[in-house]
């Protein structure tokens, strides 16, 4: 029995039409597969290629029609959420600290990235919110490396405008 026919088996107890669609979902959101923006992005992360990752969503963004895509911040950080959660990562929104809320946070076994974005302004002032306001300061006791990104949308590009990176340690 193969990989796929023991998930099929496992997840469907021999419900082959239930099952196609579980193994459909897997095979859509295997990072494993180097042909697919998953693979690309999951790898970027686990070399810590932040410029790598960060292309690879501009790029994603790029092939979402422009008349289903919306024009705010909101917007930009769910399609975000939305890639990194599909592909298995410990992604957080919304994190609340002394100073204000983190727009994003992944973390894996030896590095925090911790994300601002912005729209229509810039990489460099949503890097120095993460900085001014301290946001990486609960993390500074985990060892692990941290990593502050801020990117900036452009609502008339509907992309990625750019993005600034800076390591703690």
């Amino acid at each position: 029995m193969n990989q796929h026919s023991s998930l099929n088996a496992t997840l469907t107890g021999g419900s082959s039409s239930y099952g196609y669609k579980v193994l459909s979902m897997y095979e859509l959101t295997n990072c494993k597969q180097s042909d697919s923006i998953n693979y690309d992005i999951y790898n970027a992360l686990e070399n810590d290629d932040v410029d790598k990752m960060m292309s690879t969503v501009d790029s994603f963004l790029a092939g979402i029609p422009y008349d289903m895509q919306l024009k705010n911040e909101k917007y930009y950080q769910t399609v975000f959420y939305s890639i990194f959660k599909i592909i298995g990562t410990g992604i957080k929104t919304e994190v609340q600290t002394s100073n204000g809320r983190i727009d994003a946070i992944i973390e894996n076994d030896t590095s925090i990235y911790i994300f601002e974005f912005k729209l229509n302004k810039s990489a460099k002032t949503a890097l120095d919110q993460i900085i001014t306001k301290e946001y990486y300061k609960p993390f500074l006791n985990t060892k692990k490396k941290i990593t502050l990104i801020g990117a900036d949308f452009d609502s008339s590009k509907r992309r990625l405008n750019g993005w600034k990176k800076s390591n703690l340690n």
